[in-house]
């Protein structure tokens, strides 16, 4: 299935999963914000930002260098 609008702008480059059927995934980017679909977004008070999001999912979102 294809998710909602809100993901089409989510991306990640660097996915990482689990080996387990189905696969957790996370991505682990360290970005200045967190995509529009992340829920569980923790930043660092560094200037600029770090953040990370901590969501987990099935699948991983495509890659970000590709939509610029």
């Amino acid at each position: 299935g294809v998710p909602g609008d809100d993901v089409k702008s989510a991306c990640c480059d660097t996915c990482l999963c689990t080996r387990s059927q189905p696969p957790t995934c996370r991505c682990v980017d360290v970005r200045e914000s967190c995509h529009s679909a992340c829920d569980k977004c923790v930043c660092a008070y560094s200037n600029p930002p770090q953040c990370q999001c901590y969501d987990t999912h099935k699948f991983c979102y495509k890659a970000c260098h590709n939509s610029r």
